[in-house]
């Protein structure tokens, strides 16, 4: 009981609040796991449209704001 009015305190909440919580954590449904997220990045083969240096920053840059 003491435990139970410290985190009420704590929470700022009544102790009738504590309770209430800690009755519904006890009877909630169980979570289900989530599953694992998998990454499957978008692969595209072909060659770059010309005049596109993909290892100049400023150039690719350029050459996108041009497709605007």
């Amino acid at each position: 009981m003491r435990s139970a009015k410290k985190r009420a305190a704590e929470l700022g909440v009544s102790l009738t609040r504590v309770f209430e919580d800690a009755l519904r954590g006890l009877f909630a449904p169980p979570r289900r796991k989530a599953e694992r997220f998998r990454f499957a990045p978008l692969v595209k083969h072909g060659a770059a449209a010309p005049g596109v240096d993909f290892s100049d920053r400023d150039s690719l840059y350029e050459w996108m704001e041009r497709l605007e």
